[in-house]
């Protein structure tokens, strides 16, 4: 399970790749719902007083924040199906500031 608060972005997208579609993903929460981030990338690093967890402001990009920068969500998976990070925050209606878990 990712820990948004303790783990690095580098640790985050270890996880991530160690927990490939083959294991079905690095298991996270977002509204109580199960998601499995499947593919990521790191982000930008230059960002302060965001805590961890926290979806950063983003047009299109699903971009999380670590303990020390950021992700970019490429796909996941909940009960629902699979998404990329764009269509995710549509389909869920995800407003920055929002928080995975």
């Amino acid at each position: 399970k990712i820990n948004w608060q303790s783990m690095a972005a580098k640790e985050i997208l270890c996880l991530i790749r160690a927990c490939n579609p083959n294991y079905e993903g690095a298991h996270t929460l977002f509204r109580e719902l199960s998601v499995r981030i499947l593919d990521a990338e790191m982000g930008a690093e230059n960002f302060q007083n965001i805590e961890p967890g926290v979806i950063i402001e983003s047009e299109s990009n699903l971009c999380i924040a670590a303990a020390d920068s950021m992700i970019m969500v490429k796909v996941l998976y909940t009960q629902h199906g699979i998404f990329s990070g764009e269509k995710f925050k549509k389909v869920f209606q995800v407003d920055s500031g929002e928080r995975f878990s």
